[in-house]
């Protein structure tokens, strides 16, 4: 069964360095607007397929129109209908996929739910609730959504994580609807039981799931969260480097946006919940949270995004892309993983170099190697969420510890070597701002130093604030999230 991890605690001075600094170099504008660059340079032609038709409400559910904070506006919520919810350990909030068809989502995370209860797997509640959040296309759901509910013009921008056209002038976005979800969930006065919460997304899914786990919310501090991200499209990248140079199929002009939101955080505005931070802040928080990339080994198919900013971020592939951002992660904290076997495998990722060390934000600890998060490579599986959600590794990724998580596919000699950030031109001291070492209540340290980083960092590690000051708590249930394919 799972246990409760501690979440992230930011010293002041690290917030107020950043915060100064980022005034000058993000100048946040006067109100939120529209800021996916895929919704700038793409001619939002895209038509997958959907089916527009009346919404279906699968017996076992009902919809509920879910406030989003006090910002007046509101999102469409398949719910369940089950009894017991108040004694439930364990809520899935299942996002559907590109098609935008949350009923499905509903129905499938409902079956997988089922199917998890009759297996006796560890962990699993029979009580669970199962929402699924429904957003709205303004080109293919007309009619269907009501003066409050959240509507993209285009098609994308949900999955970027980007702010609705609908209502006119709201500064809500889809990050802002996953937070009120948690929120709600998270009242102990309507759901006492609730123990811990995981994000889990697919695809298109996947790429909100990724960028909701550099920007959204934390948890209530007696609440774990954990982030499941499966073969997303693209990443945001917390710096200018990308492992791979390239100008091909820049349709219009696309490369001039590679640094731009999706891609990066340039022309990122924070969220309703969250200020704006520097991309250093966000990674200091990333890389101390429970996140679990879920990726098939076989999703390799030139398919998803082909524009230019997201070649840059290893080729074709969605495979290749996403070893690519575990290689990009891992070297900027100076990890132990030795991720440089991965260029065996993907040449091009050698060029990921002059990246800087921000090696005072990582955990120094022999089960970490340097950061929270872990890498499964499921064999044998392409770009389909019913392989990687329904492997043996899946399952692990959604209920077992995160000491507790299988490798999947990995080069040969993995275990037997060491990282070395030479194929990088070395070990760069740009840390990105000191930090202070939080003590715990008994006066030791709670962090490690700076991960595996030459030379040493004195300021050591940001520190893991337990809720009860007894570090890890026993768990008894889970919140799940599941989100779509692209």
């Amino acid at each position: 069964m799972r246990s409760l991890k501690p979440f992230i605690y930011f010293p002041t001075s690290l917030v107020l360095l950043n915060s100064i600094g980022n005034v000058f170099a993000n100048p946040r504008p006067a109100s939120l607007s529209p800021r996916d660059a895929f919704t700038t340079f793409s001619d939002n032609s895209i038509n997958e397929g959907e089916a527009h038709g009346p919404l279906n409400v699968p017996s076992g559910s009902e919809i509920r129109n879910i406030s989003i904070g006090d910002t007046g506006t509101t999102v469409p919520v398949y719910w369940s209908t089950s009894d017991g919810q108040d004694q439930a350990t364990q809520a899935f909030i299942v996002i559907h996929g590109k098609l935008r068809d949350g009923d499905n989502y509903w129905s499938i995370m409902q079956g997988a739910l089922q199917s998890a209860v009759s297996a006796n797997y560890p962990g699993v509640d029979s009580k669970a609730i199962v929402v699924a959040p429904q957003f709205f296309s303004e080109r293919f759901n007309s009619g269907q959504y009501s003066p409050t509910d959240l509507a993209f013009a285009d098609v994308n921008a949900w999955q970027a994580g980007d702010i609705a056209t609908h209502p006119a002038s709201t500064k809500v976005s889809s990050i802002d609807a996953i937070d009120s979800l948690i929120s709600i969930l998270s009242t102990k006065s309507s759901f006492p039981s609730i123990k811990n919460i995981t994000l889990v997304g697919h695809g298109g899914g996947g790429q909100l799931t990724a960028r909701y786990a550099a920007v959204g919310i934390d948890g209530p501090e007696d609440i774990g969260l954990r982030y499941i991200v499966g073969d997303p499209s693209t990443n945001a990248y917390f710096t200018q480097h990308r492992p791979v140079e390239t100008s091909e199929n820049d349709f219009n002009n696309s490369c001039s946006f590679r640094n731009t939101w999706r891609y990066g955080f340039d022309n990122f505005t924070g969220t309703t919940q969250v200020p704006l931070k520097s991309p250093f802040e966000y990674f200091a928080s990333y890389i101390n949270r429970d996140i679990v990339f879920l990726i098939g080994n076989d999703d390799t198919s030139a398919n998803g995004d082909q524009y230019c900013p997201a070649l840059l971020q290893g080729g074709q592939a969605r495979r290749d892309r996403s070893l690519a951002w575990w290689t990009y992660i891992n070297t900027l904290a100076r990890s132990s993983e030795p991720v440089q076997l991965f260029t065996s495998l993907v040449p091009e990722f050698a060029k990921n170099k002059n990246l800087p060390n921000w090696s005072n934000v990582t955990r120094n600890d022999s089960q970490s190697g340097g950061i929270r998060p872990k890498l499964i490579v499921v064999e044998n599986a392409g770009h389909d969420p019913s392989q990687v959600l329904g492997s043996t590794e899946g399952r692990a990724a959604l209920w077992n510890d995160m000491e507790d998580m299988p490798l999947g596919f990995r080069p040969d000699g993995w275990n037997e070597t060491k990282a070395d950030c030479s194929f990088c031109d070395g070990d760069t001291e740009n840390r990105a701002g000191q930090v202070d070492l939080p003590r715990s209540s008994s006066g030791g340290s709670t962090g490690g130093g700076s991960g595996n980083s030459t030379g040493g960092n004195d300021s050591g590690a940001l520190g893991l604030r337990a809720s009860s000051g007894a570090g890890v708590i026993a768990l008894t249930g889970m919140f799940l999230v599941v989100a779509g394919l692209l």
